[in-house]
């Protein structure tokens, strides 16, 4: 539903939910037949935005509540910025079973990352990544792009020490 610099998705800024999101009986179904005939509780979702809207994960934590599943957890990608305009999605994601996730920060250069049309600025970003993986609970693979216009050379070092620095971020 974003309209991200350097995306090329076909249905780049569709907000039209229900034309592409499946209700939460029908996703109940699925986990709890793949829990019946395989034993599966855990999952990557395979969502270019699992985080884009409260709607999303309450459609997801109803189909989980519906299944009654033991354990379930969850890997998917997640927009960073997200979590800071709606913070309320931190406590329902590690409710749910969130334990990992990739997240695509693409520079901790704040002018780098506006060129990306991701203008919010990166120590937001960061202080909400780390609530999110205060717990424990949650590891994080992150997305970087170096020589975004506003990048020098040193923006790359500091941001291979950054990550190197703190492991409890990322993994």
């Amino acid at each position: 539903i974003f309209r991200c610099a350097f995306c090329n998705h076909p249905f780049q800024g569709a907000k039209d939910y229900d034309s592409y999101m499946r209700t939460p009986a029908s996703l109940s179904n699925e986990l709890r037949r793949n829990y019946e005939l395989f034993g599966t509780t855990r999952y990557s979702l395979m969502d270019d935005t699992f985080n884009d809207s409260i709607e999303k994960l309450n459609r997801l934590e109803q189909a989980i509540e519906l299944a009654k599943i033991p354990n379930f957890e969850f890997q998917c990608y997640i927009k960073p910025e997200l979590l800071v305009t709606k913070p309320e999605m931190i406590p329902q994601l590690l409710q749910m079973g969130l334990t990992g996730g990739f997240v695509g920060i693409e520079s901790l250069n704040n002018v780098a990352r506006r060129a990306m049309n991701k203008g919010m600025n990166i120590d937001k970003v960061l202080n909400a990544l780390t609530e999110l993986t205060s717990t424990g609970q949650v590891k994080l693979n992150a997305g970087f792009i170096v020589g975004l216009p506003g990048d020098a050379i040193d923006d790359m070092y500091k941001t291979f020490d950054f990550c190197k620095d703190n492991p409890k971020l990322f993994r």
